[in-house]
């Protein structure tokens, strides 16, 4: 036997087995890396917010990161989370137009075409809470609701089976004590206030301040480093609190009587010198008519800062720069702007707008592609040719100030860009 080739070989398969446990580890991390990204913690962050963020759970972020204590989240700390999935955003056609008459409403004209409201308004950027004028032309996006839709016809079965019971989970009969049930722990950070703190989480400071009352005895003295527990069903426990009291109406004092006057004396008649007659009035000038009131939601206003392109790729120098106010444009077949083309070009906006940490229904509407990001999150994708598209998704910025940009390109033909948002709760 041949020791020195059997040394040979076990050499060359212990190298070839090494060689493929570090191929498929290079293969694996480069996929994990592919799945994730590196997270900052910033002052004021706590993990239920950052799942939130990116759509996805604690339990995930904590398989990212072994060892990573949900309540000990310290500013300036690195974590691994998933890369946010593909926005889930819903298109619709915008085929027609309505001209409003009298008495029209925006409930009675969403109710009428079977659409809701608010996007309604924001589509055609105007505030719901605002009167329409007799002769107003608005575009009417059309998203068949699920339960309209007509079902694919089945052969029917012999036997039907009972459907399987949802279960009902059951509201809370009491407050419940800190760190009790699905919540979060958060530790106040300078500057805090509760107020602040309950809306950031869409609650309520009554809430909070009955949940941790063992530690805040006056809702308006809270302090840096301070924990509470913020409950995951605010809503519910917002039920169980008691109704304020209203203040007493408290009756205006009745005047004290005064007597009778005493009847005047008859006197000899005076002889009054008639008047001398008055002059003739100036004629009135009529009020000079009031400025329309803006139709147009403020959050998005801008100012805009917008570049246009002479390309449909929003590449290379930009062919004219400039500030937007808005971003409602209906350009037809018409140029943009002198020194861009009226067909094949590109447009970038970018500008920094406050968000109050809810929900906001993002809406787009374009002909052709539009692309809406929130700080690095992309929401809206539409980036292809078509006819007048509107598209919208409800999505939750971060507190503070948001960077937030768009894309748009028009191949040839009509050119069409609107972008605005809205808070889902009012």
């Amino acid at each position: 036997m041949n020791w020195k080739r059997m040394r040979t070989g076990r050499r060359f398969l212990l190298a070839a087995g090494l060689t493929l446990v570090l191929t498929l580890g290079l293969v694996g991390s480069a996929a994990w890396a592919a799945e994730t990204e590196t997270y900052i913690i910033r002052s004021g962050d706590t993990l239920m917010r950052v799942a939130a963020a990116y759509e996805t759970t604690m339990e995930k972020i904590l398989a990212l990161n072994p060892g990573l204590d949900a309540n000990n989240l310290y500013v300036g700390r690195t974590i691994q989370v998933p890369v946010p999935p593909e926005p889930g955003t819903v298109a619709a056609q915008c085929p027609r137009s309505y001209t409003t008459r009298a008495g029209d409403t925006w409930n009675s004209i969403a109710a009428s075409h079977q659409v809701n409201a608010g996007v309604l308004a924001l589509v055609n950027n105007k505030a719901q809470t605002q009167a329409l004028a007799v002769g107003t032309e608005l575009c009417i996006p059309v998203v068949p609701p699920a339960a309209t839709r007509t079902p694919t016809p089945t052969t029917p079965a012999v036997a039907t089976k009972t459907p399987t019971p949802v279960a009902v989970v059951a509201k809370p009969t009491a407050i419940p004590e800190p760190g009790v049930g699905e919540g979060d722990w958060y530790t106040v950070a300078p500057r805090d206030y509760l107020a602040r703190i309950a809306s950031d989480n869409e609650c309520t400071s009554r809430v909070l301040a009955q949940v941790n009352k063992n530690q805040i005895s006056n809702p308006s003295l809270i302090h840096a480093g301070m924990r509470i527990w913020i409950p995951a069903d605010c809503d519910s426990l917002q039920e169980l609190l008691p109704a304020l009291p209203r203040p007493p109406v408290v009756a205006a004092p009745r005047p004290a009587p005064q007597p009778a006057p005493a009847a005047p004396r008859p006197s000899r008649p005076v002889q009054v010198a008639p008047p001398p007659p008055a002059a003739a009035a100036a004629p009135v000038a009529p009020a000079a008519p009031a400025a329309p009131a803006s139709f147009a939601y403020r959050g998005a206003q801008g100012p805009w800062n917008a570049r246009y392109f002479n390309n449909r790729d929003v590449q290379g120098n930009a062919a004219v720069s400039r500030q937007d106010p808005q971003i409602v444009f209906r350009w037809g077949r018409n140029s943009p702007v002198s020194g861009v083309r009226a067909d094949g070009f590109s447009v970038q906006w970018t500008g920094t707008f406050h968000f109050t940490g809810q929900e906001y229904r993002f809406v787009a509407l374009a002909d052709d592609g539009i692309r809406v990001w929130v700080d690095n999150a992309l929401i809206i994708n539409g980036w292809q040719d078509q006819s007048p598209t509107m598209y919208f998704r409800d999505y939750t910025p971060r507190y503070g100030n948001r960077t937030i940009r768009v894309e748009y390109y028009d191949d040839r033909s009509d050119a069409t860009a609107v972008v605005n948002w809205a808070p889902t709760r009012r």
